[in-house]
């Protein structure tokens, strides 16, 4: 009667495991265009590396999303700036039977430190995507990223700086999502 009932229960709990939906979404992600409300930054470019982490049921998926590299490289008066990002936030996302996933991301903070003096930006940022889901474990997508900043912080003195400038960035993205 023992090993009948530990037979069932591993049974049931390792099928709840497999059926779990859980998300696993590594991406990359390349800036092809960007613009900014700065009248003195120019231009927007760069490359990220983050996840998408959470669950997924029937089309639905919710969690965590986070980008942990990359590089931001503002352009001001033809000088090149490379900030690293490190933004974090929940996402939404609902992956149609026709091969597309879209998904909304909003970006509880971002972060970008800049290479060299370490000064950084923080702020908060949304993203929407449309991603081709067609391909054996690659989806590559479109991303419109609108941010807006809330200080500028000086790393060597601690100064805040009220800076207040908007972004948007058009992003292509490749990612390997996993339904576990």
């Amino acid at each position: 009667m023992k090993k009948i009932f530990l037979i069932l229960a591993v049974s049931l709990l390792g099928g709840a495991a497999a059926n779990a939906g859980f998300l696993v979404d590594p991406y990359f992600g390349y800036t092809a265009s960007g613009t900014t409300s700065s009248s003195s930054l120019t231009a927007i470019s760069g490359t990220e590396l983050g996840g998408r982490f959470g669950y997924s049921t029937m089309g639905f998926g919710f969690g965590l999303d986070a980008v942990i590299a990359g590089t931001t490289t503002f352009t001001t008066s033809g000088t090149a700036t490379n900030y690293a990002p490190f933004h974090y936030g929940v996402f939404a996302s609902y992956k149609f039977p026709v091969l597309v996933r879209a998904y909304v991301s909003y970006l509880l903070s971002t972060k970008d430190t800049e290479s060299v003096t370490k000064d950084y930006i923080t702020g908060t940022a949304t993203k929407i995507g449309v991603q081709y889901t067609g391909l054996p474990f690659v989806a590559i997508g479109l991303e419109m990223f609108s941010g807006t900043a809330s200080k500028y912080t000086l790393a060597s003195t601690g100064t805040v700086v009220n800076f207040t400038p908007t972004q948007t960035q058009t992003r292509i993205t490749i990612s390997v999502p996993f339904e576990l």
